[in-house]
Protein backbone atom coordinates (compact mmCIF):
# COMPACT_ATOMS: atom_id res chain seq x y z
CA UNK A 1 0.00 0.00 0.00
CA UNK A 2 2.81 2.10 0.85
CA UNK A 3 3.45 3.04 -3.46
CA UNK A 4 0.14 3.85 -4.12
CA UNK A 5 -0.31 7.49 -2.30
CA UNK A 6 2.92 8.25 -4.25
CA UNK A 7 1.75 6.88 -7.35
CA UNK A 8 -1.45 9.01 -7.71
CA UNK A 9 0.59 12.10 -7.87
CA UNK A 10 3.29 10.60 -10.00
CA UNK A 11 0.89 9.72 -12.42
CA UNK A 12 -1.19 12.45 -13.28
CA UNK A 13 1.99 15.24 -13.62
CA UNK A 14 3.28 12.68 -16.46
CA UNK A 15 2.58 13.56 -20.25
CA UNK A 16 1.96 10.02 -20.83
CA UNK A 17 -0.78 9.18 -18.27
CA UNK A 18 -1.48 12.63 -16.92
CA UNK A 19 -5.64 12.62 -18.69
CA UNK A 20 -6.53 9.31 -17.70
CA UNK A 21 -6.97 8.08 -13.99
CA UNK A 22 -6.26 4.86 -13.58
CA UNK A 23 -8.06 1.63 -11.60
CA UNK A 24 -7.12 0.17 -8.30
CA UNK A 25 -8.33 -3.07 -7.21
CA UNK A 26 -9.52 -3.48 -4.49
CA UNK A 27 -11.02 -6.37 -2.23
CA UNK A 28 -14.47 -5.21 -1.79
CA UNK A 29 -13.11 -4.42 2.20
CA UNK A 30 -10.09 -2.73 1.06
CA UNK A 31 -12.11 0.14 -1.15
CA UNK A 32 -12.07 2.72 1.55
CA UNK A 33 -8.08 2.41 1.69
CA UNK A 34 -8.42 3.73 -2.02
CA UNK A 35 -10.54 6.53 -0.74
CA UNK A 36 -8.62 7.35 2.50
CA UNK A 37 -5.07 8.06 0.35
CA UNK A 38 -6.95 10.08 -2.31
CA UNK A 39 -8.18 12.04 1.21
CA UNK A 40 -4.70 11.71 2.19
CA UNK A 41 -3.27 13.12 -1.13
CA UNK A 42 -5.94 15.65 -1.65
CA UNK A 43 -3.81 18.79 -0.60
CA UNK A 44 -0.34 17.40 -2.56
CA UNK A 45 -3.07 17.38 -5.83
CA UNK A 46 -4.66 20.91 -5.17
CA UNK A 47 -0.60 22.13 -4.39
CA UNK A 48 0.09 20.59 -7.82
CA UNK A 49 -2.50 21.85 -9.89
CA UNK A 50 -2.38 25.40 -8.14
CA UNK A 51 1.13 25.79 -8.78
CA UNK A 52 1.35 24.50 -12.56
CA UNK A 53 -1.99 24.98 -14.09
CA UNK A 54 -4.58 22.38 -14.84
CA UNK A 55 -3.53 21.48 -18.19
CA UNK A 56 -0.40 20.45 -16.99
CA UNK A 57 -1.43 18.27 -14.34
CA UNK A 58 -5.51 17.84 -14.91
CA UNK A 59 -7.24 17.05 -11.49
CA UNK A 60 -9.44 14.22 -13.82
CA UNK A 61 -6.04 12.51 -13.83
CA UNK A 62 -5.51 12.19 -9.84
CA UNK A 63 -6.18 9.42 -7.64
CA UNK A 64 -7.57 6.36 -8.88
CA UNK A 65 -11.15 4.54 -9.50
CA UNK A 66 -11.36 1.67 -6.89
CA UNK A 67 -12.82 -1.87 -9.03
CA UNK A 68 -14.30 -4.25 -6.26
CA UNK A 69 -13.36 -7.87 -6.67
CA UNK A 70 -14.38 -10.61 -5.23
CA UNK A 71 -12.68 -14.01 -5.10
CA UNK A 72 -13.87 -17.59 -6.73
CA UNK A 73 -14.06 -19.64 -3.52
CA UNK A 74 -14.12 -22.30 -5.41
CA UNK A 75 -10.77 -21.43 -7.06
CA UNK A 76 -9.21 -19.15 -4.28
CA UNK A 77 -8.40 -16.33 -7.67
CA UNK A 78 -10.20 -13.86 -9.59
CA UNK A 79 -9.31 -12.80 -13.13
CA UNK A 80 -9.19 -9.20 -12.69
CA UNK A 81 -8.09 -7.46 -16.67
CA UNK A 82 -7.98 -9.91 -19.81
CA UNK A 83 -7.43 -8.94 -23.02
CA UNK A 84 -5.54 -10.32 -26.26
CA UNK A 85 -2.23 -10.32 -24.71
CA UNK A 86 -2.27 -9.27 -20.89
CA UNK A 87 -4.09 -11.74 -17.99
CA UNK A 88 -4.15 -10.40 -14.48
CA UNK A 89 -4.79 -13.13 -12.25
CA UNK A 90 -5.07 -12.57 -7.99
CA UNK A 91 -5.43 -15.46 -5.58
CA UNK A 92 -5.33 -16.04 -2.12
CA UNK A 93 -2.02 -16.33 0.00
CA UNK A 94 -1.62 -17.03 3.41
CA UNK A 95 -0.60 -13.80 5.50
CA UNK A 96 -3.03 -14.48 8.74
CA UNK A 97 -4.03 -12.60 10.85
CA UNK A 98 -4.31 -10.23 8.08
CA UNK A 99 -7.07 -12.01 5.85
CA UNK A 100 -7.88 -11.98 3.10
CA UNK A 101 -4.23 -11.20 1.47
CA UNK A 102 -3.52 -12.09 -2.09
CA UNK A 103 -0.79 -12.89 -4.29
CA UNK A 104 -1.03 -11.71 -8.16
CA UNK A 105 -0.02 -13.76 -11.81
CA UNK A 106 0.80 -11.76 -14.72
CA UNK A 107 0.87 -13.52 -18.27
CA UNK A 108 1.46 -11.33 -21.10
CA UNK A 109 2.43 -13.14 -25.02
CA UNK A 110 3.17 -16.65 -23.43
CA UNK A 111 5.43 -15.24 -20.65
CA UNK A 112 4.51 -14.97 -17.23
CA UNK A 113 5.52 -13.45 -13.60
CA UNK A 114 4.05 -14.65 -10.14
CA UNK A 115 4.09 -11.53 -7.23
CA UNK A 116 3.81 -13.33 -3.98
CA UNK A 117 2.81 -10.75 -1.61
CA UNK A 118 3.05 -11.09 1.99
CA UNK A 119 2.95 -14.62 2.57
CA UNK A 120 4.14 -17.52 4.90
CA UNK A 121 4.31 -20.90 2.69
CA UNK A 122 1.26 -21.08 0.32
CA UNK A 123 -0.08 -24.52 -1.43
CA UNK A 124 -2.47 -22.31 -3.88
CA UNK A 125 0.60 -20.02 -4.45
CA UNK A 126 2.30 -22.97 -5.68
CA UNK A 127 -0.16 -24.13 -7.64
CA UNK A 128 -0.46 -20.65 -9.20
CA UNK A 129 3.40 -20.89 -9.88
CA UNK A 130 3.28 -23.95 -11.95
CA UNK A 131 5.88 -23.07 -15.21
CA UNK A 132 5.99 -19.51 -14.22
CA UNK A 133 8.70 -17.59 -15.89
CA UNK A 134 10.02 -15.47 -12.94
CA UNK A 135 8.82 -16.57 -9.30
CA UNK A 136 8.65 -12.58 -7.09
CA UNK A 137 8.61 -14.19 -3.55
CA UNK A 138 8.84 -12.73 -0.32
CA UNK A 139 11.67 -14.44 2.45
CA UNK A 140 12.36 -13.90 5.68
CA UNK A 141 14.93 -15.55 7.45
CA UNK A 142 14.64 -16.70 10.69
CA UNK A 143 18.18 -17.50 11.39
CA UNK A 144 18.83 -13.97 11.09
CA UNK A 145 15.68 -12.13 12.42
CA UNK A 146 15.90 -14.40 16.05
CA UNK A 147 19.32 -13.28 16.04
CA UNK A 148 18.03 -9.33 16.01
CA UNK A 149 15.87 -10.44 18.88
CA UNK A 150 18.30 -11.87 20.68
CA UNK A 151 20.44 -8.39 20.44
CA UNK A 152 17.00 -6.49 21.39
CA UNK A 153 16.30 -8.65 24.44
CA UNK A 154 19.83 -8.23 25.73
CA UNK A 155 20.04 -4.44 24.99
CA UNK A 156 16.65 -4.07 26.73
CA UNK A 157 14.36 -3.33 24.11
CA UNK A 158 11.46 -6.52 24.48
CA UNK A 159 9.17 -4.70 22.43
CA UNK A 160 11.26 -4.80 19.51
CA UNK A 161 12.52 -8.44 20.80
CA UNK A 162 8.74 -9.56 20.88
CA UNK A 163 7.74 -8.27 17.06
CA UNK A 164 10.83 -10.04 15.52
CA UNK A 165 9.50 -13.24 17.27
CA UNK A 166 5.79 -12.67 15.80
CA UNK A 167 7.10 -11.67 12.24
CA UNK A 168 8.53 -15.34 11.88
CA UNK A 169 5.21 -16.82 12.01
CA UNK A 170 3.73 -14.95 9.18
CA UNK A 171 6.28 -15.01 6.08
CA UNK A 172 8.14 -17.75 4.22
CA UNK A 173 11.34 -18.65 4.61
CA UNK A 174 14.30 -18.44 1.66
CA UNK A 175 14.59 -22.31 1.69
CA UNK A 176 10.40 -22.75 1.79
CA UNK A 177 10.53 -20.05 -1.00
CA UNK A 178 13.34 -22.19 -2.96
CA UNK A 179 11.42 -25.56 -2.63
CA UNK A 180 8.03 -24.23 -3.93
CA UNK A 181 10.04 -22.92 -6.82
CA UNK A 182 11.40 -26.24 -7.40
CA UNK A 183 7.92 -28.31 -7.20
CA UNK A 184 6.70 -25.14 -9.35
CA UNK A 185 9.42 -26.10 -12.27
CA UNK A 186 10.06 -21.68 -12.21
CA UNK A 187 12.43 -20.62 -14.68
CA UNK A 188 13.65 -17.72 -12.13
CA UNK A 189 13.26 -17.07 -8.29
CA UNK A 190 13.38 -13.66 -7.01
CA UNK A 191 13.57 -13.09 -3.79
CA UNK A 192 12.10 -9.41 -2.76
CA UNK A 193 10.48 -8.51 0.66
CA UNK A 194 13.60 -9.39 2.25
CA UNK A 195 14.09 -9.62 6.24
CA UNK A 196 16.46 -8.53 7.90
CA UNK A 197 17.88 -6.22 4.73
CA UNK A 198 21.36 -7.75 3.09
CA UNK A 199 23.02 -4.85 3.27
CA UNK A 200 26.57 -7.09 2.08
CA UNK A 201 26.69 -9.45 -0.80
CA UNK A 202 29.38 -11.64 2.00
CA UNK A 203 25.91 -12.12 3.82
CA UNK A 204 23.81 -13.92 1.26
CA UNK A 205 24.79 -17.13 2.33
CA UNK A 206 23.72 -16.39 5.82
CA UNK A 207 20.14 -15.32 4.53
CA UNK A 208 19.56 -17.88 1.89
CA UNK A 209 20.60 -20.97 4.36
CA UNK A 210 20.20 -24.13 2.19
CA UNK A 211 17.99 -22.62 -0.34
CA UNK A 212 20.66 -23.01 -2.98
CA UNK A 213 20.42 -26.51 -2.47
CA UNK A 214 16.34 -26.83 -2.87
CA UNK A 215 15.92 -24.83 -6.49
CA UNK A 216 18.06 -26.01 -9.32
CA UNK A 217 16.88 -23.44 -11.08
CA UNK A 218 18.22 -19.38 -11.29
CA UNK A 219 18.23 -17.88 -8.25
CA UNK A 220 18.45 -13.97 -7.42
CA UNK A 221 18.32 -12.21 -4.27
CA UNK A 222 16.86 -8.77 -5.32
CA UNK A 223 18.00 -5.34 -5.31
CA UNK A 224 17.04 -2.19 -6.15
CA UNK A 225 16.88 -1.50 -9.63
CA UNK A 226 17.42 -4.90 -11.26
CA UNK A 227 15.65 -5.31 -14.52
CA UNK A 228 14.45 -8.83 -15.82
CA UNK A 229 13.58 -8.63 -19.56
CA UNK A 230 11.49 -11.52 -21.28
CA UNK A 231 11.45 -11.59 -24.52
CA UNK A 232 7.55 -11.99 -25.53
CA UNK A 233 8.68 -14.17 -28.58
CA UNK A 234 10.18 -16.74 -26.44
CA UNK A 235 13.91 -17.58 -25.31
CA UNK A 236 15.93 -17.04 -22.25
CA UNK A 237 15.45 -13.96 -19.88
CA UNK A 238 17.68 -11.28 -19.13
CA UNK A 239 19.21 -9.91 -16.20
CA UNK A 240 19.94 -6.16 -15.06
CA UNK A 241 20.48 -3.79 -13.15
CA UNK A 242 20.14 -0.19 -13.70
CA UNK A 243 21.42 1.54 -10.60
Amino acid sequence: MKIIGPLFTRCFTSDLLRNARRSAFALVRKQAVVGGLMSAYSQDRDYRVGHHGAYVVPPSGFGANAQAFKLDKAANSVVLFKDADLEILAFEVDHGPVKPAMGYLFRYKGRSVLISGDTRKSANLEAHAAGVDVLLHEALAPNLVSEIGGIAQAAGRPALAQIMSDIQNYHTTPSEAAQIAENAKVGLLVFNHIVPPIPLSALEDLFLQDARNRYSGALRIGQDGDFISLPAAGGAFTVSNRL
